[in-house]
């Protein structure tokens, strides 16, 4: 047998694994995998990149044109404005469907791993890079989403490296774990996109402050869970400097993702607060529109009786007492 191969399996953390873990673990090992995966080859990384850009653009564009027929409010936004909600549909179908790849390999929590679990680790990283490299590229953005997009890019290169140069089986559930940093936020790109088509007032302020305190509470959870992972399972591997160097970024990269999703939950909160301004200021306006009309048109004698009465009708139900 390999003398490498027997020096990996001596670790312990391979010794409470079961046979089809680490029948499943020693399948990514070595050249296969250097030579077949496109995060790794770069003739495969060009294709994978040229098909999965054009496959983004050709729906871009498809879901930019279907916006054009059917939303006036879409029609009346700028070029920037029109790219930006196109970006959060995309969004929300990229995320989701990664979510649901995820959602496959749930078992790697537990040290479980099979090839479909394992693969579909890495197809939900693909789906996130190719979403986030096209975005950068498609429409403008602010710098706080620069950053976040940049570093959510550069752990995902770092990780699926990682993965194969060391062979630490806990690797793979720290994949499934940091993805929950981006695959759960359709909540707030529903929410911008009613804010950005004009949905009804009531709907948006809720949606805006749900989906706030939503990704920001399971994106901290991911990152706590992160961390506790790490000392369970990973703090004692400091055995070559990719060990050592692991450790150095997923503090700092961690810090750099709650940083900004600190701050896009306070713009997202500020955006309700406004939506709920302009909702009262509407109010004021009916009102006032509808007390002119009063004066206008004073109600008759008959309509202040039924008035009169409906007011004493009320009263009286009001003083009934509470069951």
């Amino acid at each position: 047998m390999d003398p490498a191969l027997i020096s990996l399996l001596e670790r312990e953390e391979y010794k409470r694994l079961s046979p089809s873990s680490i029948a499943t673990l020693l399948e990514f090992q070595g050249a296969g995998l250097r030579n077949d995966t496109a995060w790794l080859c770069p003739i495969n990384i060009f294709s994978y990149w040229t098909i999965l850009s054009g496959t983004q653009y050709a729906s871009a564009r498809f879901t930019r044109w279907a916006f054009g027929r059917s939303s006036p409010a879409f029609r009346g936004l700028n070029d920037e404005q029109q790219k930006t909600c196109v970006m959060y549909i995309l969004n929300i179908v990229a995320t989701t469907a990664a979510l649901a790849v995820q959602l496959v390999c749930s078992s790697s929590l537990t040290e479980d791993y099979t090839v479909a679990g394992v693969r579909s680790v890495f197809a939900a990283g693909s789906l996130v890079s190719g979403l986030y490299l096209f975005e950068l590229v498609y429409r403008a953005m602010r710098l706080q989403m620069i950053i976040h997009h940049l570093a959510t890019l550069f752990i995902i290169c770092f990780i699926a490296i990682y993965v194969v140069d060391s062979l630490h089986p806990s690797i793979i559930a720290t994949c499934y774990i940091w993805f929950f940093q981006a695959t759960t936020e359709q909540t707030i790109f529903v929410a911008l996109l009613a804010y950005r088509l004009k949905f009804s007032h009531r709907f948006t302020r809720i949606m805006l402050r749900f989906s706030a305190l939503q990704t920001l509470v399971f994106k901290m959870a991911s990152a706590i869970g992160l961390l506790v992972w790490y000392g369970i399972k990973q703090r004692h591997n400091t055995a070559t400097a990719f060990d050592k160097a692991y450790a150095a970024v997923l503090i700092l990269v961690l810090a750099m993702l709650m940083c900004t999703q600190f701050y896009g939950s306070w713009i997202v909160w500020i955006l309700a607060r406004r939506v709920e301004r302009r909702q009262q200021t509407d109010a004021r306006v009916l009102r006032s529109n509808t007390s002119s009309l009063g004066e206008l048109f004073p109600p008759s004698v008959d309509e202040k009786k039924d008035g009169l009465d409906l007011e004493r009708q009320m009263r009286s139900v009001e003083a009934l007492p509470v069951v």
